[in-house]
């Protein structure tokens, strides 16, 4: 009965906030693809561009699990993709 309860969510949000899903995505996108192009920042440490890294990709997995995202009719593989390379990203770059 639990797992029944959780798999369903009755939230369908209005075209409006679906845009700003979206764009909050679009951002974890540009995060992990800066970071996968220029490393960690001048300032930052390894484990801190990794920890960034994650938490962008853990931002994606958690947006497409929903299913108003994946019904929402917008091509979704940059999002895969980007959740891939940043898997990658932090495998590829082991903080010291």
């Amino acid at each position: 009965m639990a797992d029944e309860l959780n798999s369903i969510d009755p939230y369908q949000p209005t075209p409006e906030e679906l845009n700003q899903m979206f764009k909050a995505m679009d951002d974890s996108v540009w995060v992990i693809d800066n970071k996968i192009a220029n490393g960690p920042g001048e300032f930052q440490t390894q484990a801190e561009a990794n920890a960034e890294v994650e938490r962008n990709v853990g931002h994606l997995e958690i947006m497409l699990a929903k299913p108003y995202i994946e019904d929402a009719g917008r091509p979704l593989s940059v999002y895969v993709d980007a959740v891939v390379n940043g898997k990658k990203y932090v495998a590829d770059h082991p903080a010291s």
